[in-house]
């Protein structure tokens, strides 16, 4: 008997939503398809129902979808993980990695390889966009909660509001900060958008890996 998966699909648009939801229905192992435009709203649906495959984007809302995963895995999620995002790969599909989940994917691929990324890692694969800038870099990498502090810094966020967005005092979070600018040799948040938004574009490919 071929296997069928419950697959849950976080995104803050309706129309991305929609658009994968047809996707993965054309998959014959895909038995459900729900969908959540937020933290909360997918959190409640993870809590409440047997979910294999969770899609998500980096940004959902004004929330971060590493703390999405966090919480979903804290909260006993072991089903598989894909990030599907337009944000830069080579600043999160490494991060995505490190943080549990099977695969990283750019919105902006062909629907198609976004169908097969979807179908490998329904068989057990990860799947990862490498950066042979980023593998020979000697920048530090940001940890996982570093880079979702940073996301709500460079959005505008004060320590404040941070701090209470993440049940964190506001000490911790000035200390993230800190770690942040000093990983990337910054001065200011700004000075570092401004590194982020005119790197140069460097060959890649996607890995396929076996689990």
């Amino acid at each position: 008997m071929s296997p069928s998966f419950k697959c849950l699909i976080v995104d803050a648009f309706p129309i991305v939503r929609s658009r994968l939801r047809d996707t993965l229905e054309t998959l014959p192992s895909v038995e459900q398809v729900t969908e959540a435009g937020k933290i909360e709203q997918a959190l409640d649906i993870l809590k409440r129902q047997s979910v294999d495959l969770l899609t998500l984007d980096i940004k959902i809302g004004n929330s971060n979808g590493f703390e999405l995963l966090r919480r979903a895995r804290a909260h006993g999620f072991a089903g598989k993980v894909l990030f599907i995002s337009s944000e830069d790969y080579s600043t999160y599909s490494q991060l995505a990695k490190e943080s549990s989940a099977n695969g990283y994917i750019s919105k902006s691929e062909e629907e198609s390889l976004i169908k097969d990324a979807i179908q490998s890692i329904l068989k057990g694969y990860s799947l990862f966009k490498l950066d042979s800038h980023i593998a020979h870099s000697k920048q530090m990498p940001l940890s996982e909660r570093e880079q979702v502090v940073f996301d709500y810094l460079v959005q505008g966020y004060s320590n404040k509001q941070i701090s209470e967005l993440l049940s964190l005092s506001a000490k911790t979070i000035s200390t993230y900060k800190s770690r942040i600018l000093d990983k990337h040799n910054a001065s200011s948040i700004i000075e570092l958008m401004n590194y982020q938004s005119h790197k140069p574009s460097v060959p890649s490919q996607y890995t396929q890996i076996a689990l």
